[in-house]
């Protein structure tokens, strides 16, 4: 989404599910800034990190944080035209998914082993990507194993949904590349990550041309031309502005990483009721 853009993420409580209580290393995986309180968040903080960031999307993140706040009462609060996404890592109930601008769907099902809770995610995938939605599908797994993500690869390939898959045990760079080429003959956009190796471009699904290179969290350049391969042309699946690359200034600050604070240093005494946030 807004490639080489920034995004304000928003953690929403409760921010751990019940699977991430029962493993650690999936608490890890999952970590954000627990050590601050949740604090009521209301609209003139928002705006205030809007205008001093100049994201190009707001991202609710926890788990299933549309539960706990209304999407149009969250874009209410922010500045005319800024995209609303969520990242979901579980879905009780579909309502409210239509409502988004695009969506980053996390499953950890291979880890936890509640395979109910992938079936759910790809369910909630196909509802937001028949409303419009931009949706970007993450799956987490031990080793690089194609076979574990088959129904997976089949439910995003009949709906064009870019893939992203995090190893935490990548054994070796043959083993990645595999599984990214078998994953790219079956989907025009993948994306393979680990700590010791990743393949972050984007390539244009007809020619191969690399549009977008990257390292982890930063656009390093991009080779597009009104949306379009600048080879053979051929449309790119996007959403929201797209940059050339992330401004030197967000590269700079963040090194590519989440960069978390408390949103009390922003709160005004005696400002009105927010949400738990």
């Amino acid at each position: 989404m807004a490639p080489g853009g920034s995004a304000l993420r928003i953690l929403v409580k409760p921010l751990r599910s019940l699977e991430c209580e029962a493993s650690f290393e999936i608490c890890e995986w999952m970590r954000g800034p627990e050590v601050y309180p949740g604090v009521p968040l209301d609209a003139s903080v928002l705006r205030h990190t809007v205008k001093m960031w100049r994201p190009s999307v707001a991202v609710l993140d926890g788990f299933e944080p549309l539960g706990t706040i209304s999407i149009e009462e969250f874009r209410g609060a922010l500045k005319e035209g800024l995209m609303v996404g969520a990242r979901i890592h579980g879905v009780a109930d579909l309502a409210g998914l239509e409502a988004l601008d695009f969506s980053v769907t996390e499953d950890h099902s291979s880890l936890t082993g509640f395979s109910e809770a992938g079936g759910r995610l790809l369910k909630a995938v196909s509802v937001m990507v028949k409303a419009g939605v931009h949706v970007e599908h993450v799956v987490y797994s031990v080793e690089p194993e194609v076979e574990s993500l088959k129904d997976t690869v089949e439910v995003l390939a009949d709906l064009e949904v870019p893939l992203h898959v995090f190893i935490e045990n990548p054994r070796s760079w043959s083993l990645i590349n595999r599984l990214y080429e078998s994953l790219r003959g079956k989907l025009n956009y993948v994306y393979v990550h680990s700590e010791a190796y990743s393949i972050l471009e984007t390539k244009c699904p007809s020619c191969s041309t690399v549009v977008m290179a990257r390292s982890p969290g930063i656009l390093k350049a991009s080779a597009l031309t009104g949306g379009l391969c600048s080879k053979c042309k051929t449309p790119i699946k996007l959403k929201g502005p797209v940059l050339n690359r992330t401004p030197e200034r967000i590269s700079r600050i963040t090194g590519g990483r989440t960069l978390w604070y408390n949103p009390l240093v922003f709160r005004k005494p005696g400002g009105t009721e927010g949400r738990y946030l």
